[in-house]
Parts: C-alpha cells; sequence; structure tokens
C-alpha cells in the first residue's frame, strides 16, 4: 500500500543523504560522486519522476566515465536513463540512443548490456517506422542464456516487448495464451517485489484482455485491474484510468472515455 512504500522511500532518502554527505567529504572522487547521482536517479523512477531520472543518471554517467572498469555502473545508468525517456514518451530520442548503445555494447562484446537494450527497447525503432516486423526479427536475436527454468529481468523484457508489438500489430489474441504463461511464471518469480514490474504487468493483462474482443467477464477483469493500479497511487494510477479508458470505450461509453483520460493526464 501507498504508506508502506512512502515509509521506504523515506528510508531510501536517508541513505542517499547519508552517501551525498560522504561524497561532500570526498569531492574529488568521481566513483562517489557518480553514485551519488545514480541513487538519486533510481530514487527518482521509482516515485515516478521520470525527467529527474534521466538528468540524474546522465550526472551518473559523467561521474562514472571518469572511472577505469566501472562498465556495470554504466550499464545500468544508461539503462534507467532510457526508462525515463520511455515514460516521458520520448520514444524517438529512446530509439537512437539504443541503436547508439547497442553498436557500442556489440563493439565490446557486452552480452548483458546487448540483450538488455535489444529486449528493452531494441522494437520502439521499428515500430515507429511502422516496420513490425523488423521489432519481431530484432527481439528474436536477442538470446539470453539462462536455464530454462528461471525468469529473469530480461525474461520480463522479453515479455513486455512482444505484448507491445502484439498489440501494435492488431493481434493480442494470439499471443494471449503464452503471454499469460510467461505472466504467471513471472508471478512466481521475485521480479514483482519490484513495484514498476509488478504494476506494468497489470496494465499489460489489461491491454491483452482489452485487445482481445473481450466478453463482460473479461471486462469485468478489466475492471478489477485498473481498480487495484488506482489504488497503488502514484504515477501507476494513470495505468488504471488508460484502462478504464479502454474499457469504457468497449462499452460505448463515451463520457466515461474521456473522464478516464482525463485523469490519467492529470497524474
Amino acid at each position: 500500500n501507498m504508506s508502506s512504500y512512502q515509509a521506504r522511500f523515506r528510508r531510501a532518502r536517508r541513505f542517499m543523504d547519508a552517501l551525498a554527505e560522504l561524497t561532500e567529504r570526498h569531492p574529488d572522487e568521481p566513483y562517489l560522486q557518480g553514485w551519488v547521482a545514480a541513487t538519486r536517479g533510481g530514487f527518482a523512477y521509482f516515485r515516478g519522476e521520470f525527467a529527474e531520472c534521466e538528468a540524474h543518471m546522465q550526472a551518473a554517467l559523467a561521474g562514472f566515465g571518469r572511472v577505469r572498469g566501472a562498465t556495470w555502473e554504466r550499464n545500468n545508468s544508461n539503462l534507467f536513463a532510457l526508462f525515463g525517456l520511455r515514460y516521458q514518451g520520448r520514444l524517438r530520442e529512446l530509439a537512437r540512443q539504443v541503436a547508439a548503445l547497442q553498436r557500442d555494447a556489440e563493439r565490446r562484446g557486452d552480452l548483458y548490456m546487448k540483450v538488455n537494450l535489444q529486449r528493452y527497447g531494441g522494437h520502439y525503432g521499428a515500430l515507429l517506422a511502422d516496420r513490425p516486423e523488423e521489432a519481431w526479427e530484432n527481439l528474436e536475436r536477442a538470446v539470453w542464456p539462462a536455464p530454462a527454468e528461471t525468469f529473469h529481468l530480461q525474461d520480463w523484457q522479453r515479455l513486455e516487448a512482444r505484448c507491445s508489438i502484439l498489440l501494435y500489430e492488431g493481434r493480442a489474441a494470439d499471443g494471449r495464451e503464452r503471454a499469460e504463461a510467461e505472466l504467471a511464471a513471472l508471478d512466481g518469480s521475485l521480479l514483482t517485489r519490484i513495484h514498476t514490474i509488478r504494476s506494468s504487468a497489470a496494465f499489460i493483462r489489461g491491454r491483452l484482455l482489452l485487445g482481445s474482443a473481450p466478453d463482460e467477464g473479461e471486462r469485468r477483469a478489466v475492471r478489477r485491474l485498473a481498480r487495484g493500479l488506482a489504488r497503488r497511487g502514484g504515477f501507476v494510477a494513470a495505468f488504471g484510468a488508460l484502462l478504464r479508458a479502454g474499457e469504457a470505450e468497449q462499452r460505448g461509453d463515451r463520457e466515461a472515455v474521456v473522464e478516464a483520460y482525463r485523469a490519467a493526464l492529470a497524474i
């Protein structure tokens, strides 16, 4: 619930303040400066402050860029900067940065970064150019060598990308069975402890239902998902409002559609 989230954010802020105080005592340590900025960026991301997330991650990259061997730190700062771009709706810029970072990852032989980029953001450029077949090809090339019985962050990224392409093509019904199996695997993993993933999974479930000519029982399921997202508050409440708009559109209730979109815009 929101009260527990707020308590965690307050605790995280205390740690951030302690880290910032440490770096003030060591102003010439770029690694520490990078971590302060990256921590602030992560804090902003999980609070739904996406422009601030991106700005802090760029500052983190400036710090880590001065440190030899800080590849993991640079990789993840770049990824969180991309997360911030996505939720700001800056998809063309995201696609440009993904292409540049992917070329760099391939040059360095960095499988972790290459697969993360392909699965998280590799489809956006192709969809923006109305080339869904290219989006599929790029996604299928992103092979993550993990045991079949596990469900990693990269598996979640592939699931989310696949559903996005299916919805773009208007083929949600074709992919629902596989998506539901993978969402069940996600539910059994520790990834659902991350509230952004848990909320995005609920949003995907609702969108797949809406894109599959839902019957009344399935529309009720969408309304339940929308209410659950609304109760979580913060930016994920916008997901709930968008599901409400889609469900109202299915019923032909134009007034409710407009009201739900206005609610999403207000968040």
